[in-house]
């Protein structure tokens, strides 16, 4: 299978850069080095005996999007505007979230168990997440504008500092660890939950085993450690990965991979995408099922293609996102308007909580709405149809 290394990440710039518009003194040089890519790969394609269809699905829907672009209307800024700055790069951020993850680490059970020392913790989390938007904003910056590594850095700090996400982490420590010994009790364990792109990282330090996760698996029930640590301790390591697959792409983990990256969404609202505009999405669905009564919030497109939670509401910040992936004009506009609908019920309804602490977002409550909508099967089965798609060709 061909692998086009760094044509997403082009991809990603090039929608960055749109989103905030073009210089015009620029504007030759970017529309040049997006008919370059796009060249590049029917030619890479071609090579091969192939079209860019048959591309792993990250490089293909980059492909797309590329090829996409209508390149006599990219926007363009006022010749006389202050651009931002492309990334910014702070140094400490990354060790300053290993020192921290190192210590819930160290004293996880302390803090679930010593409200004075959970607070000030939390502090702790949310005084470093303050200092890099202090330090983006001398830069005349935003989180958003952040270089590749210090970006999740930043949200790990914000997502632990905000509501009961702490202690859902410390919970999962718990669980992670237990599992651990009970399945491998000849080995010590130092086991983390951080913002990074992999599923899961293992290694040696001189006292232990150290195991990484990212940080969506702090939504999976004491079941999936057991059962997960019971195959790497037999050594099942294709199972072990199979599970690990298959949890990432079930909605708790999508959930908590959507809220952490809420955090570095730029501060500036893009509603208007290629094909699909938010503003109207939101005016028809709340005309059609909320009586035109329900307030605006933030809305904005993504800024990854994702292939399994496709809207997500943040009530912290009254924020919607919506998927880049539903931006494309293969997509039927009621999908997207579900997709509007289903978040809009997140914020009338809100969440409750658990019996186990956890939030519980889509309740029988929830569910007897959302089916409210008129085009629900259709709109249902389509979506799960375009997951399949885009996670089989991963």
């Amino acid at each position: 299978m061909v692998k086009i290394r760094g044509l997403v990440a082009f991809q990603n710039r090039v929608r960055d850069e749109l989103l905030r518009g073009v210089p015009p003194e620029k504007l030759d040089t970017f529309r040049r080095n997006i008919e370059s890519a796009v060249t590049a790969v029917k030619k890479l394609c071609d090579d091969y005996g192939m079209t860019p269809d048959e591309l792993p699905g990250p490089s293909r829907n980059a492909y797309r999007y590329l090829a996409s672009i209508d390149l006599s209307s990219i926007p363009a800024t006022e010749p006389s505007a202050v651009q931002q700055p492309r990334t910014v790069k702070l140094t400490r951020v990354v060790s300053t979230v290993n020192v921290l993850s190192a210590r819930l680490w160290a004293v996880r059970d302390r803090l679930l168990n010593d409200e004075r020392v959970f607070a000030a913790v939390r502090d702790e989390l949310a005084a470093s997440a303050r200092r890099v938007e202090e330090l983006c904003a001398a830069a005349g910056a935003d989180p958003s504008m952040l270089d590749g590594r210090t970006r999740p850095a930043y949200c790990w700090l914000k997502f632990l500092s905000e509501g009961k996400r702490l202690e859902d982490h410390l919970l999962a420590l718990r669980s992670a660890r237990a599992a651990a010994i009970r399945h491998l009790p000849r080995q010590r364990h130092e086991i983390h939950f951080l913002a990074m792109s992999a599923m899961w990282k293992m290694d040696r330090t001189r006292t232990a085993t150290r195991h990484r996760f990212h940080e969506g698996f702090i939504a999976c029930p004491e079941p999936f450690w057991d059962d997960l640590f019971k195959a790497l301790g037999a050594n099942r390591r294709d199972e072990f990965g199979r599970m690990l697959t298959a949890t990432t792409t079930e909605e708790p983990f999508q959930e908590v991979s959507c809220e952490l990256e809420s955090y570095a969404e730029p501060g500036k609202e893009h509603s208007q995408g290629r094909h699909y505009d938010l503003d109207s999405v939101f005016a028809r669905v709340n005309s059609a099922y909320f009586g035109g009564q329900m307030q605006r919030p933030v809305l904005t497109w993504s800024r990854r293609l994702t292939s399994r939670m496709f809207g997500y509401y943040r009530f912290a910040n009254d924020r919607l996102m919506a998927s880049q992936s539903l931006d494309d004009p293969s997509v039927p506009e009621f999908v997207v308007d579900f997709i509007m609908y289903h978040e809009l019920l997140h914020k009338r309804l809100g969440h409750l909580e658990a019996a186990s602490d956890r939030r519980r977002f889509h309740t029988p409550a929830f569910r007897a709405e959302e089916r409210r909508f008129q085009e629900f099967e259709e709109a249902t089965v389509f979506l799960r149809q375009l997951s399949e798609r885009m996670l089989a060709s991963r």
